[in-house]
C-alpha cells in the first residue's frame, strides 16, 4: 500500500462510504493494482465475514438447544415445540450453512465453541419459563449430531432430573 493510500483514511472506522471502499477495493484486485489494495482493513473485512458465517450457525444453533431445553423442561408444551416448524427450519438452516461452508464443521467438534451458545440459549430459555438458570446443565447436554438430527427432541424431565450451576 503507497502512501496516498494511507492518506485517503480507509481505515473503516475513519472511512465514511464503506460501500464505495469495498468497491475500489474489489476493483484494485481484480485489476492487480497491489499498490492501492487497503491489505490491512481488506483482511479484517474478510475475517469479520468468516465471523459472521460462525456467529449465523452458532444463532441456528442457540435457537434449537432453547427449543430443546424448553421441550425437556415443558412436557406440556411438547407437543407445540415438536409440531412448530421452527426447530426444523433452524435445521435447514444448518445444513445450508454447512454446504456453503463446509469447514466451519471444525468449530463443531469444539465443545466451548458449542458450549457458548448453549449458554446464551440457557439464559433466554430460563427466562421464557420464568425458572432458574441454576436449574439448567452448566454445559450442554446435547451432542451436535442430536442437535442437528431430524425429529430429537429431549425426553421430558424426570421428576429426580436437576441439576445445579
Amino acid at each position: 500500500m503507497n502512501q496516498d493510500s494511507l492518506n485517503k483514511g480507509y481505515h473503516l472506522d475513519f472511512y465514511p462510504d464503506f460501500y464505495r471502499w469495498a468497491k475500489e477495493q474489489a476493483n484494485y484486485l481484480r485489476i492487480r493494482n497491489w499498490a492501492e489494495v487497503d491489505i490491512e482493513n481488506l483482511a479484517g473485512e474478510i475475517e469479520a465475514l468468516a465471523r459472521n458465517e460462525e456467529r449465523e450457525l452458532g444463532n441456528h444453533i442457540q435457537s434449537i438447544l432453547i427449543c430443546l431445553i424448553k421441550a425437556h423442561y415443558q412436557p406440556e408444551r411438547r407437543a407445540k415445540i415438536r409440531d412448530s416448524d421452527s426447530i426444523e427450519d433452524h435445521r435447514d438452516r444448518i445444513r445450508e450453512c454447512l454446504e456453503d461452508s463446509p469447514s466451519l464443521e471444525l468449530i463443531l467438534q469444539d465443545p466451548k465453541w458449542i458450549d457458548k451458545y448453549y449458554q446464551r440459549a440457557c439464559q433466554k430459555a430460563a427466562r421464557e419459563m420464568q425458572k432458574s438458570i441454576k436449574t439448567l446443565p452448566l454445559s450442554c447436554p446435547y451432542r451436535f449430531d442430536q442437535i442437528y438430527m431430524p425429529d430429537f427432541l429431549a425426553k421430558p424431565i424426570d421428576n429426580g432430573d436437576s441439576y445445579t450451576r
